[in-house]
């Protein structure tokens, strides 16, 4: 069994957007994962999945 866990707005996502909205931000100094709470999901996801012959792609 293999889980995909999107990272960013994906086909999943309620509404578009990006690690970083900041327009011009190209040193990426606005980045951040943090709307996308990665650890719960993961954490979430694993909770879900029968061990160890599941894995998780983030995508």
């Amino acid at each position: 069994m293999l889980a995909r866990l999107p990272i960013g707005a994906s086909d999943f996502a309620l509404d578009a957007y990006s690690l970083d909205d900041t327009p011009g931000d190209l040193e990426l100094r606005d980045f951040s994962m943090e709307r996308d709470q990665i650890e719960e999901a993961i954490n979430e996801v694993r909770a879900m999945l029968p061990p160890p012959s599941a894995g998780v792609a983030g995508t």
